[in-house]
């Protein structure tokens, strides 16, 4: 038989009764997301409050650019054994060294 009534009711004296678990609430933010997951448009378009209580629109980053060194790059592929510039020409000088 299902109920909803409480099973610990007594052990509130006990020293390792559950405690009530916070509910963390993020202020300005219920989601990890800033849009609206079931219309996928910007929460500032579409949320369930009024146009002036909507969030604000996010900033807007720069995205961040990736810098690649060119130190260390082979000039031979493993994969076909070949050089990338010049085959013939360098598995001349290869062959006589």
């Amino acid at each position: 038989m299902i109920n909803f009534q409480n099973k610990l009711k007594g052990l509130e004296d006990k020293a390792d009764y559950p405690k009530d678990k916070p509910w963390y609430f993020r202020p300005d933010k219920d989601t990890n997301v800033n849009y609206n997951i079931l219309s996928n448009k910007d929460m500032a378009d579409h949320h369930y409050e009024k146009p002036e209580n909507r969030p604000p629109r996010p900033e807007e980053k720069k995205a961040h650019i990736k810098k690649t060194t060119t130190t260390g790059l082979r000039d031979y592929n493993v994969i076909s054994n070949r050089y990338l510039e010049l085959h013939d020409e360098k598995l001349k000088v290869d062959q006589e060294i």
